[in-house]
């Protein structure tokens, strides 16, 4: 059981693997045409609070098979592990929302100037 006062204890290393299908485009899948890669995601040097705020953001996977997998799909092979570093994002000044939601996005790896995946993206945020 985790409790409140241990929320900012450092974690060493940590590594959550999620498996997930990814597809070239919306007619690939609908083709049933998808290839399965591991998702191998690193904690290092991170809170416990870093970690649940992360975790609690499912739209994260969803992003990465839509934007960066999609991108780069016929680079990847078919049970492929995909090892990903997280880092603790960086403190910054207040901006105003739409800065921040930009600065957000960016940091998860969205390809902002990608409407689709920039809403994509937001979707997941709520």
């Amino acid at each position: 059981m985790i409790k409140k006062d241990m929320f900012n204890e450092m974690i060493e290393t940590f590594t959550l693997r999620k498996t997930c299908s990814v597809s070239a485009d919306a007619e690939s899948k609908a083709r049933g045409e998808s290839k399965t890669v591991h998702l191998e995601v690193k904690f290092e040097g991170a809170t416990i609070h870093d970690l649940a705020r992360s975790c609690l953001g499912q739209g994260k996977v969803v992003v990465w098979q839509n934007g960066y997998a999609r991108k780069h799909y016929n680079e990847l092979a078919d049970g492929q592990k995909v090892p990903i570093t997280w880092n603790k994002p960086a403190s910054a000044p207040e901006a105003d929302p739409k800065t921040a939601m930009l600065r957000d996005a960016k940091a998860d790896g969205v390809d902002i100037t990608d409407k689709a995946a920039l809403m994509e993206w937001l979707d997941g945020q709520f």
